[in-house]
């Protein structure tokens, strides 16, 4: 389990979080999950251009596999579906 650290004095604007409570927005919650999400660009060194052109080599060399996975649900439905609880 990782340890929690605790930070005092971070500025955030209070209607921010006004509207984020109003709205059920777990604001430490939203926070890390933005620290995340900043860690992960600032590890990718690549520009936004780049990522979207991988991307789109990406979906275009295995658009076959996705194509036959899609028809295999569309015929025979989710492989998991009886388990779902909604």
């Amino acid at each position: 389990m990782n340890a929690q650290v605790k930070l005092k004095g971070v500025p955030i604007d209070e209607t921010v979080v006004a509207e984020a409570n109003a709205r059920g927005i777990d604001v430490v919650g939203a926070c890390e999950a933005g620290l995340h999400t900043a860690i992960r660009r600032a590890a990718d060194p690549r520009s936004a251009e780049e990522k979207r052109a991988a991307d789109a080599k990406w979906a275009e060399e295995n658009r076959a596999a996705i194509e036959a996975s899609n028809r295999w649900v569309e015929e025979h439905g989710l492989p998991l579906a009886r388990y779902r609880l909604f």
